[in-house]
């Protein structure tokens, strides 16, 4: 878990008419947990699935470097770990011109290369079709 001190990453969301929020006050999450790669060893898959239940986003930071120095913390890539409805899409922007592979359950969602983007960016995806 986040470490005492250190500051969670900038997470932004987009709603529909394109206006941009924090994620902490959008998305009717009622929290977020960030969790850094070395911490996930302890945290048991059973709890991470509980959390989904009650409307929790976990979102895992693969990063090299120490948590409580966060101007030497190279963060290699987001993994979003518990998604209740499937309806989230991650993008973090590392460098000017480098993108990162999204994993999402597991499976590889879509990898991004754009221009450089001062925020990491949470989108609002489409709900899925019921059959």
């Amino acid at each position: 878990m986040l470490m005492r001190g250190v500051r969670p990453p900038v997470f932004k969301v987009r709603d529909d008419q394109g206006r941009w929020f924090d994620l902490w006050e959008h998305l009717g999450f009622k929290r977020m947990l960030i969790v850094f790669e070395p911490d996930l060893n302890y945290l048991r898959r059973a709890h991470l699935g509980s959390l989904a239940e009650q409307d929790w986003l976990v979102i895992l930071v693969v990063a090299r470097g120490d948590p409580l120095a966060a101007d030497r913390i190279v963060i290699e890539g987001l993994k979003v770990l518990v998604d209740h409805d499937g309806t989230l899409r991650l993008r973090y922007q590392a460098a000017p011109g480098t993108s990162y592979v999204v994993e999402k359950n597991g499976r590889i969602k879509q990898i991004w290369s754009s221009p450089p983007t001062p925020a990491d960016i949470l989108e609002r995806l489409p709900a899925a079709p019921t059959a």
